[in-house]
């Protein structure tokens, strides 16, 4: 789909050419008389849904809201807002099928799965089992069975990806995937990392990596991440950069010069499994599995290794951390306790009182993963003024 048929799909879905020469005859009247800049300043602050219902007021509102300056200027505002207003949680069920929402404001306030509603899928994507693989400015990647899409939740758009291709015929293989934003090209990114499987072990290893743009609407190679690893997680976006396990190390993919690196992961025991990696009060995280244990490290200073601290550690007694695809979700209240979702368990922890207190676990019955994202006007495609 190129660009002149997103905004004709967009303008029509927005409004009828007669709901816009009524709104154009009737301007004058209907709007206030205010500076154009003030009524934008007050459109910044609306929620998504207002404004979706306010391109039928006037040509001049429509034009604005689709423009990429507005676009941009509105995200900013509602990601920057520590009251989280903008902000919700979304659910994935054990069907792979089924999705819901709630605020993640009243979340906090009540901690609850029970506050989730039914989230309406694209066409595409009903009665298909898919996955997670990020999201980043109100934009969600999901993965259906090697097809990749781009969803806004929000908006309701939706766009179906071309499927990245490999070099060679893979006998035994998967891939993981990663998604991210580009800020020095203004681009949205996704990695796909080919592991096939050895025919002298029977393991899977990393073989061949490429990356898409939504600028170019296409896949390339990238040639220089590490061969003859092992992953089974979506990457962990931060700091502009897509994060992988591979134990003992953090390997990440740069998504703005497309280079890999790599750091130390901290040093939690021999007996430790599937490490998961996060973020916690805008620090890289990460929650280390001891079988009934699990510790909650942070990078104080990004990529060196000897800023990793332990904040706290949760006795779980059934062990069921480690099973979960979805990266765990931190979220700081105001009265101090920390609220952590990692797919269906949810905890609530008071560091005031670390270690003193017990932390308040509960278990989501029905939901495989959890994510969060921020409403946005952003379209999975390349965005144009």
């Amino acid at each position: 789909m190129n660009n002149e048929e997103n905004l004709e799909d967009q303008t029509s879905n927005a409004t009828t050419d007669s709901q816009v020469a009524r709104s154009q005859d009737s301007d004058q009247s209907i709007l206030p008389n205010l500076p154009f800049e003030l009524i934008t300043e007050i459109l910044l602050r609306l929620p998504v849904k207002s404004l979706l219902k306010f391109r039928c007021v006037s040509k001049s509102w429509l034009s604005l809201t689709f423009s990429s300056r507005f676009i941009k200027a509105h995200l900013k505002l509602s990601d920057d807002d520590t009251e989280y207003t903008h902000h919700k949680v979304i659910l994935l069920d054990l069907s792979h099928a089924i999705v819901k929402s709630c605020s993640l404001q009243s979340f906090l306030d009540t901690p609850s799965a029970d506050l989730a509603t039914d989230v309406s899928l694209p066409e595409e994507l009903v009665k298909r089992s898919f996955c997670m693989v990020g999201s980043c400015d109100g934009l969600i990647c999901l993965e259906a069975r090697y097809d990749l899409y781009l969803w806004n939740p929000c908006t309701r758009k939706c766009k179906k990806l071309p499927g990245p291709t490999f070099e060679g015929r893979p006998g035994w293989f998967y891939c993981v995937y990663g998604f991210g934003y580009d800020k020095s090209s203004d681009d949205y990114k996704v990695v796909a990392i080919l592991a096939e499987r050895s025919k002298l072990d029977g393991i899977y290893r990393v073989t061949q990596v490429r990356i898409y743009s939504i600028s170019t609407d296409s896949w390339r190679s990238i040639g220089n991440f590490r061969e003859g690893v092992e992953l089974d997680k979506p990457g962990k976006l931060f700091n502009g950069k897509l994060h992988w396990v591979v134990r003992p190390c953090v390997v990440s993919i740069n998504l703005e010069n497309e280079m890999c690196e790599e750091f130390e992961l901290p040093y939690y025991g021999e007996h430790g499994i599937d490490p998961a990696l996060g973020e916690f009060e805008g620090k890289f995280a990460v929650l280390c599995h001891h079988y009934l244990t699990v510790d909650v490290w942070v990078m104080k200073e990004y990529g060196v290794k000897e800023s990793w601290t332990k904040i706290f550690n949760v006795i779980d007694g059934d062990d069921l951390w480690y099973k979960f695809y979805s990266p765990p979700l931190f979220f700081q209240k105001k009265n101090g306790e920390v609220v952590v979702l990692h797919g269906s368990i949810l905890m609530v922890y008071d560091l005031k009182n670390y270690p003193d207190n017990n932390p308040q676990l509960n278990r989501f019955h029905g939901y495989a993963e959890a994510n969060m994202y921020v409403e946005s006007l952003v379209q999975p495609w390349l965005m144009m003024d």
